[in-house]
């Protein structure tokens, strides 16, 4: 661990405010113009889906990325 005293600037430093409630909540206001969405990320034993856009929802008309799929090296999603 470092001793407060040897690190230079550290009496400097200054705490960030928190952004979000314990709860998740946001505790900031929205840049102009952004709006959000809840993600629903959907885990199984080959890992997980989340679906972040669908043209259905009427969001935006803007082309934008449609899923974000970590994938877990250890499974073989599919077989040939």
């Amino acid at each position: 661990m470092l001793e407060r005293e040897r690190v230079e600037g550290f009496d400097q430093v200054v705490k960030d405010r928190p952004s979000v409630t314990p709860s998740g909540e946001r505790l900031q206001e929205l840049i102009d113009g952004v709006r959000l969405r809840p993600a629903r990320t959907h885990a199984d034993h080959r890992g997980e889906l989340c679906e972040i856009f669908d043209e259905r929802w009427d969001f935006t008309d803007d082309p934008v990325p449609k899923y974000r799929v970590p994938i877990d090296s250890e499974v073989v999603p599919y077989r040939m």
